[in-house]
């Protein structure tokens, strides 16, 4: 992870991020909304309830704060996406078997 623009600790920032192939993130949700761009690979996300939107260089998404989603680098290639978020950098976990 590579902060571009911004300080990910205190507040909005632009993140270049390098997933492994095969990596998935587990199901998550963080309090800033926040935008992706795929650099590299085949990048899924997925909004809990929805289906899986899977791309590659040029893909785009939209997270709004605070909504239950996960995402993965599909086999074939590691991924390299840039993330601009709009608050403060955050991971919080779900146990969808909670749920």
């Amino acid at each position: 992870m590579f902060a571009v623009w911004g300080n990910p600790n205190q507040g909005a920032s632009d993140i270049l991020q390098k997933f492994p192939a095969g990596m998935d993130s587990g199901w998550h949700w963080h309090t800033a909304a926040y935008q992706g761009v795929v650099i590299q690979g085949k990048f899924t996300h997925t909004f809990k309830g929805a289906a899986p939107q899977t791309g590659g260089p040029g893909s785009v998404w939209s997270q709004p704060a605070r909504q239950v989603h996960d995402d993965k680098c599909e086999e074939g290639g590691d991924c390299i996406v840039v993330v601009y978020f709009h608050g403060k950098l955050d991971f919080k976990p779900v146990d969808m078997k909670a749920q």
